[in-house]
């Protein structure tokens, strides 16, 4: 799903949302690529669940800032 406009070549099934930027992808499959004003993660779909091992790295790093 391309919530963005973004140019494809021999990817599948990923998920952009990255408002106001072209996103190209290129030989991937099953990523999320989702990016705020502050911040841009890339993960695999399989392991999209895992970002809160992310958000708990940022919280004992006292960055609320990106949360």
């Amino acid at each position: 799903a391309l919530r963005t406009p973004a140019l494809t070549h021999e990817a599948q099934r990923c998920l952009v949302d990255a408002p106001g930027k072209l996103v190209a992808l290129v030989g991937v499959q099953d990523l999320v690529v989702v990016d705020t004003p502050d911040a841009l993660l890339i993960a695999s779909r399989e392991r999209a669940q895992d970002v809160g091992q992310i958000v708990k790295q940022l919280e004992k790093l006292k960055r609320s800032d990106l949360l």
